[in-house]
């Protein structure tokens, strides 16, 4: 195996590890309870790293929910600490926009 291949398959083992500890994460959170088995914040888990960024429209486009369910799990998963959200203000008008990273993910991705 080359060196390209190596750094690859440490790359896929290394989220998996990640993954495995946000589901313990949300399992059992340190504020609140967990949400349901069914619920989006669970799915939204499986955009990463696929996604480095994501809005609460990339969610709702990508699983097929309405951008409030969409915002809601993204706002869960902020809560327990598994994503860090970023407002940034795009012109002078309007809501500013909304965006989520996994700095989890980031920081492999070097």
């Amino acid at each position: 195996m080359t060196g390209a291949g190596r750094a690859q398959v440490a790359l896929a083992r290394d989220v998996e590890t990640v993954r495995a500890d946000w589901h313990a994460r949300l399992a059992a959170p340190t504020v609140g309870r967990a949400p349901r088995r069914d619920a989006l914040a669970w799915r939204v888990l499986d955009l990463f790293p696929r996604h480095l960024a994501v809005t609460a429209a990339i969610v709702a486009g990508e699983l097929g929910r309405s951008t409030r369910t969409a915002s809601t799990a993204l706002d869960e998963l902020v809560r327990i600490g598994i994503l860090t959200e970023h407002v940034r203000r795009v012109g002078g008008r309007g809501r500013p926009a909304r965006y989520y990273l996994a700095p989890d993910v980031l920081t492999l991705v070097r």
